[in-house]
C-alpha cells in the first residue's frame, strides 16, 4: 500500500481535510481532522488525493471513482468509501451531495 505522495501534518483551525500539490505530490493533511478518521477512511482520502495526482485533474467526482476503484482492489467493504465521504462532506451543499449520492449507488452497486 505505498504511495508516490509524500504525506505532510499540518495542525491549525482548517476546515479541510486534505490537499495534494498536483506537481509535487505533496499531500497536506489537517492533523486533527486525520487523526480522528478511521484507518480505512484515511486510505480513501490518500487514494482520493492520489488519484488528483495522477491525472493532474481538479474533478472531485474523478477522484471518487478512481479511489473507489483502488479502495476495492484493496479489499475494502464499498460501504466504507461512501462511509469515508460521509464524514467530511456536508449534504447541505449541492457538489458534496451529488458526491455522496454517486458514491452510495456506486457502492449499492459493488455489493449487489
Amino acid at each position: 500500500m505505498s504511495s508516490p505522495l509524500t504525506i505532510v501534518r499540518q495542525h491549525g483551525p482548517t476546515e479541510w481535510l486534505a490537499t495534494v500539490d498536483m506537481l509535487t505530490g505533496v499531500l497536506r493533511v489537517n492533523g486533527s481532522r486525520w487523526d480522528a478518521l478511521k484507518p480505512a477512511h484515511r486510505r480513501f482520502f490518500e487514494l482520493h488525493e492520489l488519484a488528483h495526482y495522477q491525472t493532474k485533474n481538479a474533478d472531485e467526482l474523478l477522484a471518487d471513482r478512481l479511489a473507489f476503484a483502488t479502495f476495492i482492489q484493496e479489499r475494502h467493504p464499498a460501504r466504507e468509501a461512501y462511509n469515508a465521504l460521509a464524514t467530511v462532506l456536508n449534504p447541505a451543499v449541492p457538489e458534496h451531495r451529488l458526491r455522496l449520492d454517486f458514491m452510495k449507488r456506486r457502492a449499492a452497486r459493488h455489493t449487489a
